[in-house]
């Protein structure tokens, strides 16, 4: 968000480094949260975790009891946002929890794709490679 605010304001390099840098800070603040403590839930740890690229938080709100099979963003499953980004660590982590390796998208308008197709279109090799190894289904076509 601070990253976000930066940009639309046209702030230097300098601000959006320290702002990343505050953002950093906060997440290292969560490292010792408990789901009772709030403000966050476990799912809602897990999808901050996915969207600002941060292992640590995916690994700590799966720890925490995370829904691996809930869409955290706007129906988008966990597995397809790691994808999506890259994140081939947090990609990992979510496979080694137990996810799907060929659980399908099933946002409102989706065409039903798998984790694999996700990585592949957004061309991360590294995620691809991950998705492979962990014995997703190469063959899996989407709804079209």
């Amino acid at each position: 968000a601070l990253l976000l605010a930066t940009q639309a304001l046209g702030v230097n390099a300098a601000a959006e480094r320290a702002a990343r840098d505050d953002l950093d800070a906060f997440f290292e603040a969560m490292l010792g949260w408990d789901p009772a403590d709030g403000p966050f839930t476990a799912d809602e740890l897990l999808r901050e975790g996915l969207c600002y690229s941060k292992p640590v938080l995916v690994r700590l709100a799966l720890e925490r009891g995370a829904d691996i099979h809930a869409s955290p963003h706007y129906g988008e499953k966990a597995a397809h946002m790691a994808a999506r980004e890259g994140e081939s660590d947090c990609l990992k982590l979510l496979l080694e929890a137990g996810v799907d390796k060929d659980v399908r998208d099933s946002r409102q308008y989706s065409v039903g794709m798998t984790v694999l197709e996700t990585a592949a279109l957004y061309s991360h090799a590294d995620c691809v490679k991950v998705l492979l190894e962990a014995g997703a289904d190469a063959s899996a076509r989407n709804a079209n």
